[in-house]
């Protein structure tokens, strides 16, 4: 392909790409100032035009490339937005064949230690489920208190206890999961004059 060629199809692709930016952009953006335009030129075979010196958009370069960069965001956000709402509606991995039925001393929570006794059912047979090699995690979630780590123990098969504190009063979080899957997290009030009850789920 010659020069003369090549030259002439950047120049076609620089007139055309502020088109379909400023239309892509008023999608989006209506109430925005519209993109600016390059200036149309016709340009004659064998013309020895500076080529060089046509690219961009002048004094407004500037602009473009901040509209540019905000429709990116803008794009990015949107899609990271519904990425977030897409996880939030789904279960978590393995929720669905899982009871939880527990209770919690004291009650009402307080600030200070607890007991916290659970069983894991089949949601189908309602029969305990032993030896899932739980873990722990108690966390606050009004702000950051940190994580705790409180060991899970299985007394009997699919009867499990740990022991969480509460540091302040607040709402906490406790966390149950494993490598398997399998996660539930409870909220709790420390605090409160109500008494905690084990959601439905």
């Amino acid at each position: 392909m010659s020069k003369r060629k090549v030259a002439t199809s950047v120049l076609a692709a620089a007139l055309v790409l502020p088109f379909l930016i400023s239309n892509a952009w008023a999608t989006t953006h209506e109430s925005m100032t519209q993109m600016p335009m390059a200036k149309e030129k016709v340009y004659k075979a064998g013309s020895k035009e500076n080529f060089s010196s046509e690219r961009g958009f002048g004094s407004n370069s500037s602009m473009v490339e901040a509209m540019n960069l905000m429709m990116v965001e803008s794009v990015a956000h949107g899609q990271m937005n519904m990425a977030m709402a897409h996880a939030a509606q789904m279960p978590s991995p393995g929720s669905g064949r899982y009871k939880l039925k527990a209770t919690i001393s004291p009650n009402p929570p307080i600030v200070g230690n607890h007991k916290f006794a659970f069983q894991i059912l089949d949601s189908k047979s309602g029969k305990p489920i032993g030896k899932l090699n739980l873990k722990a995690q108690v966390f606050m979630a009004e702000m950051n208190m940190g994580v705790t780590k409180p060991k899970v123990q299985e007394v009997t098969p699919g009867h499990y206890v740990t022991s969480p504190t509460f540091a302040m009063a607040g709402t906490w979080e406790l966390k149950l999961f494993n490598a398997k899957g399998f996660e539930k997290t409870i909220q709790f009030r420390a605090g409160s004059k109500k008494k905690w009850m084990c959601p439905e789920n």
